[in-house]
Parts: C-alpha cells; structure tokens; sequence
C-alpha cells in the first residue's frame, strides 16, 4: 500500500509541477525535474551537484512545499479537476440523450438542456462584446 501512495504523491507532484513550474527557482525546478520526472534517486542528484543528499532533500521538501501552497493559493490543479468532472459528467449525458432520442424525444431534450447548462456554468460568463 505505501507504493500505491509514493506513486500517488509523484503523480500529484507532476500535475502541481505542470501549473506552477515556472514559480519555481531554476535549482528548485532542476530538483524537482530529475527526482520525480527522470526518477534519479537524492543520492545521483547530490553527487552531479557535489552536494549532501541531504542538502537535496531538504530542496526537494521545499520545493514540493512551495508547490502546494501555490496549488492551495491559486487553485489551478483543483478547478482543472472539477472542469474534467463536469466534462465526463456532460459527455456521459450526451450520450444517453443521443441512445434514447429516437425512443423519447422528451427526456433527451431535458438531457440535452442539462449538459448545455452544466458547460456553460463550467465555461463561466461571457464577456462584454461576444
């Protein structure tokens, strides 16, 4: 179970990393870049860099630190999350709509509406102008 977590953890790392790398110092995104990304254990890391394994730990801790609290600040990861929900949710109600159209017009209208307006919603107001 403790790899199901490690592998969870590196997964979320990526993803915070994919949106908030460029908040990053250039040695924190290099850390950050070879550990999780090309899989180089501290102990490679600090040996390229002529450092202490645990000069690279503590980078990396600050590093994955400054990332989530960038994500708890901004949110960027969390709303991309919920625009893949509603956009799972929305395709799964196309679907049906387009199964029963021809047995019930009715109920795929609704279906329909409610798609329309659950991405609307997902695609914000519009703006002045459009």
């Amino acid at each position: 179970m403790g790899g199901l977590d490690e592998l969870e953890r590196m997964v979320r790392v990526g993803l915070l990393y994919d949106h908030y790398a460029p908040l990053l110092t250039p040695r924190q995104r290099e850390a950050v870049e070879l550990y999780f990304l090309q899989n180089w254990s501290l102990q490679e890391i600090a040996a390229a860099w002529r450092t202490s394994r645990q000069a690279v730990h503590d980078l990396l801790g600050r590093s994955v630190h400054l990332l989530e609290d960038y994500e708890r600040r901004l949110g960027l990861l969390a709303r991309e999350e919920k625009k893949r929900s509603v956009l799972t949710a929305c395709a799964a109600k196309l679907r049906v709509a387009g199964e029963i159209l021809g047995s019930d017009a009715g109920r795929a209208g609704e279906l329909l509406a409610a798609a329309v307006k659950e991405l609307e919603a997902l695609l914000g107001p519009e703006e002045e102008g459009d």
